[in-house]
């Protein structure tokens, strides 16, 4: 996996239009399939030097399904920081059960550990937030 910017260079041919040029003509296809994959709601049209990418007028059908894909998308980074948090406790119970750290060090750990995950979820509120706000203009 290497980023877009790695193998392109992107630039808008218009309000709604974004043109990605391939270095390398024989990754076009590639990079079609995975823009695809990312069903970011553009019609795509692949030519001989890369690809372009027409986005739809904004209408209220597509505010809704865009806030809609960003709620989901939330949720599934909140789910992943609570999967990464359980791994995260069980290391620090462990190496306090193995004697590593203190039952001391361990409790402020964990509290520091919620306080990260408490920062990182406000984060994702606060995108949610800056979306719904972008998608009502």
């Amino acid at each position: 996996k290497t980023p877009l910017e790695q193998l392109a260079s992107i630039g808008n041919e218009g309000p709604r239009t974004l043109r990605i040029d391939v270095y390398d003509a024989n990754q076009i296809n590639d990079i079609e399939t995975a823009l695809r994959q990312a069903d970011l709601g553009a019609s795509i049209i692949k030519d001989d030097s890369g690809l372009r990418l027409n986005f739809p007028e904004m209408t209220q059908k597509n505010r809704k399904e865009a806030m809609e894909k960003a709620q989901s998308k939330q949720e599934e980074a909140k789910i992943s920081l609570r999967k990464q948090r359980e791994k995260t406790r069980n290391k620090i119970e462990s190496a306090e059960d193995d004697g590593n750290i203190s039952e001391d060090q361990m409790h402020r750990q964990k509290e520091k550990l919620e306080e990260k995950m408490q920062d990182a979820k406000d984060r994702l509120d606060q995108l949610i937030t800056d979306k719904r706000e972008s998608l009502e203009m």
